[in-house]
């Protein structure tokens, strides 16, 4: 039997204060003393594409990550006795809470692309984006963190209880908050308003195709200084249009692209779908840009939402020759309301979709047909 982590193995990796009473400067003294990272630590500093802002980090020990999922095909079943979480390599946490089986925990990525290094100068706190006419880079800075969707190997979002992954999102949310609110000083203000601080990205890459290098279920994080070029196009979007993207969707997409309708939120193919099984997961009110803000009954309804289209895409992808294998994203930030897209790997990009001419094989339609088939076949009905 393969090793699983437990309670006494981690209990050192903790720190001094839940999660809940920690602020900024506590976790990053905490993660930027971690020794497990002497040497995978980037240069902290990054390159804009002028072009389109898109944020380019730069991190040459990211070559020497373990790739497990190269070792291993990856089942429901799966006992993987060379996966290193399970064999007890990690880096500190910043938070632990027990599931109903196992525990859910977030820790500092060993190979981290933002680093938490010591408060900047005022005045990036100012201009995060200052003028760099040397092109010698701007700063970048932060925390990359992994949140353990689950301590126990083979669980993860598709087969654990629903109860289970609710606490995972909250725990986002309380991770969210703390970052967000207490880091005045240490990141610029995420928006005008000038409540929250600095840019918080949620992630999933799953299969290797998707660029996912462990087997082990896992969310990536990045709390940055710099905004996102996506979230950027969010916030844009409703400064054109004096309404958020998912207002504007919601009220656009033609009804029978939609998967599921789950009370607080919407489950469906856009109307603008990229690729095979591009979905997207939208909260039906506006005014919630941020996980800390949600009620427990959009929480839940999220989570609901999050586990059904992981669902669909396990079961759909192989209809389609494709091995599983997909990213998502939680939207996040100001000027949004928040929401969830899926990237199936469905199709390979060619040289048109990386000059704006996206190719997709398959219709909307199509593609919302094939995965109602599959949801009704695999009886993933609303309680999942």
């Amino acid at each position: 039997m393969p090793k699983q982590l437990d309670f006494e193995t981690i209990s050192h990796l903790l720190p001094p204060k839940p999660l809940a009473e920690a602020d900024t400067e506590l976790l990053r003294s905490w993660l930027a003393d971690d020794p497990k990272i002497e040497g995978h630590v980037p240069q902290q500093l990054c390159q804009l594409d002028p072009r389109d802002g898109n944020m380019v980090i730069y991190n040459a020990s990211r070559a020497l990550r373990h790739h497990d999922l190269e070792e291993v095909a990856l089942t429901e079943h799966d006992e993987h006795e060379g996966c290193p979480i399970c064999e007890g390599i990690e880096t500190r946490f910043v938070d632990y809470t027990p599931l109903s089986r196992g525990f859910t925990f977030i820790s500092q990525n060993l190979y981290p692309i933002l680093f938490p290094c010591e408060r900047m100068n005022e005045s990036l706190l100012d201009k995060p984006l200052y003028p760099d006419p040397e092109r010698n880079g701007r700063a970048t800075y932060g925390m990359h963190l992994l949140q353990w969707t689950s301590s126990i190997h083979e669980l993860d979002w598709h087969n654990m209880p629903l109860a289970d992954l609710e606490i995972t999102v909250q725990r986002l949310a309380e991770l969210e908050q703390r970052l967000l609110t207490t880091s005045e000083g240490y990141m610029p203000p995420s928006d005008a308003l000038a409540d929250k601080f600095g840019h918080l990205s949620v992630i999933k890459n799953f299969g290797a195709p998707a660029g996912a290098s462990l087997s082990h279920g896992h969310q990536q994080i990045s709390f940055c200084n710099i905004m996102p070029q996506r979230s950027f196009h969010d916030w844009s979007f409703q400064r054109r249009h004096q309404r958020s993207f998912s207002n504007f969707l919601l009220s656009e997409n033609p009804a029978n692209l939609t998967i599921a309708d789950l009370g607080e939120a919407v489950l469906l193919i856009p109307y603008f779908m990229r690729r095979p099984l591009h979905m997207m997961l939208h909260l039906k009110t506006t005014g919630t840009g941020y996980l800390h803000e949600l009620s427990a009954a959009q929480l839940s309804a999220m989570t609901r939402g999050v586990q059904l289209g992981v669902k669909l895409l396990r079961a759909a992808m192989p209809a389609l020759n494709c091995e599983p294998a997909f990213n998502y994203a939680w939207h996040i930030g100001p000027g949004n309301d928040l929401y969830v897209e899926f990237f199936p790997i469905t199709q390979a990009m060619g040289g048109f979709e990386r000059m704006g001419m996206w190719i997709c094989q398959q219709h909307p339609e199509d593609s919302a047909q094939l995965l109602t088939k599959v949801m009704q076949r695999e009886g993933l009905g609303l309680g999942l």
